[in-house]
């Protein structure tokens, strides 16, 4: 009953830092398990309650004890943990000047608590054991092991990796269950130990190792130019730069010994730079004889490996690569040079996909989400792709196929998502092509469909606007980025956001800003539609902030254009800046009917009209009126005062308002017959009416 899933349990377990072989019925109780349990402690807890001491006081009375303490090894107070259990442990040395004690390697002090004289790894024999082109393997060793079976893995030429079952032939002596196709094996490997934790390793390699060199290493040379050493780094601990002038140049080589002829893919990677040089080439040599140049016009893309092409070497050999930059037609560019990778994994087609899962998060229900997959080949061979469906049908592919990817390239494809149904979807892109290995990938995808929102960011240049000295912050809630501006400038600083909305309703209106605590405690949103404004709410930014936050809930008719101003008032007490991200209107409640008085005629008096028709079904209209903008609360209630749902909620603008209720109540489920009530307040003004519904 070994614990799985990291999930343990040890509060049965002896609390002494003495080995045990574990019961099998029970890992935290002795028995006579094959293997040793022993108690461990993180190192902070060797630093307190007097651990060390009392292990110590343990020793001395005769108590031998393997004590195991860890850490992990980036943690950035590792070595300073290490010292400080260092110097603890001598401190109570000098007071039990009997007691000895030893850093030893797990392995190390098993056997040495065990008394062991046995520190030889057992002796493998590894082999492949073919069968026309398919390979297995056979494993032999001088002594029992502690495993079951050898540990035995395979790596083949798409860089997929196999744990490969094993089943015994004899005494100290197995053969893999499974074989593989000597074509595809880049290489295979076996890991076992004996019973004392002696551990062996034995490796065949079907193609040569993956070969790097970097600019510390022994294989790379610079040619010409102004060289300097850079921080920024793709691989190892830094760089080479250097700024290539006009009518300059600057070159650098990387070379490596190849011990077996073949294909091999040719890579290089980069970092980041800023100004990064283009018109670059590379010219690759093998004993000395040039095979071919690749150009690159454009700047190199940092951080990833850049393919350069597939050689065909018939003799093993010294491969060379040389890039170089001309300063002609730019002027003081910059060119880095890190990294090369030469790879006998070459195959003929190989389909990726980016990225492997869509979550398109909210969308709404009358919208279409869009986004794109990224499908590369990166074998040398073309893939075709006989075509991308969707399971669910709420993915739309416009692409015409079959499509042809040429080796090592890639294509996008652009994706439509649309549901009718609310709630979450869950779709499967299924991409058909003519890999040998995966003819089809599943790329999953998923979507909150909500009802109808707009949402309007800042990179929305149509839709978002501002005013006075604005910055992109390093920091984002919604969108790619955000914005902010500095308190206190002259004008105050202020952003407005816009959107049209398709139906009338009543509309949830939200903003968020990035988390934050140096943000306006006293920023000014006001809300117009249409030209006119509605409200004006203060905000702390800091409060909140990440999440949607509300600022009112408000009546709009369709089409109607919203505008969301935030705006420095210059009386913010605390914080340094005014920030803007995103608004989101949110419909809380369709309504199918609002009229607003004829020629812009105001109401004199508030004033809560008859139902009509009365008795109805299955609908029925209220008619209400405002003098003034105000506050309205417009709810159903039963006879016995119970309330059945609110029809309005919302700061309303002046006229006459009329709504339908379709005698459902809150959750959408249709009310029975009877006496009703609605009930209107406004500011100071309260009436109620009756109403009877006949089914």
């Amino acid at each position: 009953t070994e614990p799985l899933d990291n999930t343990f349990d040890w509060s049965q377990a002896s609390a002494e830092f003495v080995p045990f072989r574990p019961s099998p019925e029970n890992y935290q109780l002795p028995g006579n398990g094959p293997g040793w349990n022993v108690r461990s402690d993180y190192f902070t807890a060797a630093q307190s309650h007097g651990l060390l001491d009392s292990i110590f006081a343990k020793a001395g009375r005769g108590i031998d004890q393997v004590v195991c303490l860890w850490a992990h090894l980036p943690e950035t107070d590792f070595l300073q943990n290490i010292e400080i259990i260092d110097s603890l442990a001598h401190q109570a040395a000098q007071r039990y000047p009997d007691v000895k004690f030893r850093y030893c390697t797990a392995i190390e002090a098993m056997q040495r608590w065990r008394k062991s004289q046995d520190a030889v790894a057992p002796q493998v024999a590894f082999h492949e054991e073919a069968d026309g082109d398919q390979v297995g393997f056979t494993i032999a060793t001088d002594e029992p092991i502690f495993q079951r079976t050898p540990f035995v893995a395979v790596k083949d030429i798409y860089e997929r990796y196999f744990a490969v079952p094993c089943e015994a032939v004899g005494t100290n002596s197995w053969r893999t269950t499974a074989s593989f196709p000597r074509s595809t094996l880049a290489k295979a490997g076996v890991a076992l130990c004996d019973t004392m934790g002696n551990q062996t390793t034995r490796f065949i390699n079907f193609l040569p190792e993956d070969i790097y060199v970097d600019n510390r290493d022994d294989g790379f040379a610079e040619l010409g130019g102004n060289w300097t050493t850079s921080s920024s780094a793709a691989w190892g601990i830094d760089s080479r730069v250097a700024t290539v002038a006009p009518h300059d140049s600057a070159a650098v080589k990387w070379s490596a010994t190849l011990a077996q002829p073949g294909r091999y893919n040719l890579f290089v990677q980069v970092p980041p730079v800023q100004n990064s040089a283009a018109n670059i080439a590379f010219t690759i040599r093998h004993q000395a004889q040039a095979i071919g140049t690749v150009r690159f016009s454009e700047p190199l893309p940092a951080g990833e490996w850049l393919y350069l092409r597939t050689v065909l070497l018939n003799v093993a050999g010294v491969l060379e690569i040389e890039m170089k930059a001309i300063g002609d037609a730019q002027s003081a560019r910059t060119i880095a040079a890190d990294v090369i990778k030469i790879s006998a994994l070459v195959r003929d087609r190989d389909l990726h996909a980016t990225p492997n899962f869509v979550d398109l998060g909210p969308v709404s229900e009358e919208d279409t989400a869009s986004f794109q997959i990224v499908i590369t080949n990166r074998g040398v061979g073309e893939l075709t792709l006989q075509g991308i469906s969707s399971t669910q049908q709420t993915l739309l592919i416009s692409t015409q196929f079959p499509v042809i990817i040429s080796g090592m390239a890639s294509h996008s494809f652009p994706i439509r998502f649309h549901s009718p149904a609310l709630g979450l979807s869950l779709d499967t892109l299924l991409v058909a092509s003519n890999d040998p290995i995966r003819p089809q990938l599943a790329i999953p995808v998923a979507a909150e469909v909500l009802p109808y929102f707009v949402i309007v960011d800042n990179e929305e240049v149509s839709q978002y606007h501002e005013a006075g000295d604005w910055r992109y912050s390093v920091a984002q809630a919604y969108g790619p980025t955000s914005r902010y501006a500095f308190l206190s400038q002259r004008p105050f600083a202020g952003a407005r956001f816009t959107a049209t909305v398709k139906k009338s309703g009543f509309y949830d209106v939200f903003e968020i800003v990035p988390t934050t605590v140096n943000a306006s405690n006293h920023a000014l949103y006001e809300i117009k539609a249409p030209n006119a404004p509605i409200d004006s709410v203060y905000l702390d930014q800091n409060q909140g902030s990440g999440d949607w936050i509300l600022l009112g809930r408000y009546q709009l008719p369709a089409g109607a254009v919203i505008e969301v101003k935030v705006s420095d008032t210059g009386e913010s007490t605390v914080g340094d800046v005014l920030r803007a991200d995103a608004i989101k209107i949110a419909l809380f409640q369709e309504i199918t009917a609002v009229a607003e008085s004829d020629a812009g005629e105001v109401p004199g008096d508030f004033q809560l009209l008859q139902n009509y028709p009365n008795p109805f079904n299955p609908a029925t209209t209220i008619e209400y009126h405002l003098p003034r903008a105000a506050q309205v609360q417009l709810a159903i209630f039963d006879a016995m005062g119970k309330r059945v749902c609110n029809l309005v909620e919302a700061q309303q603008q002046p006229g006459r308002h009329r709504i339908a209720w379709d005698a459902h109540n809150e959750a959408g489920a249709p009310v029975a017959s009877g006496v009703y009530f609605y009930r209107m307040r406004a500011g100071d003004f309260l009436d109620q009416k009756k109403m009877i519904l006949l089914q």
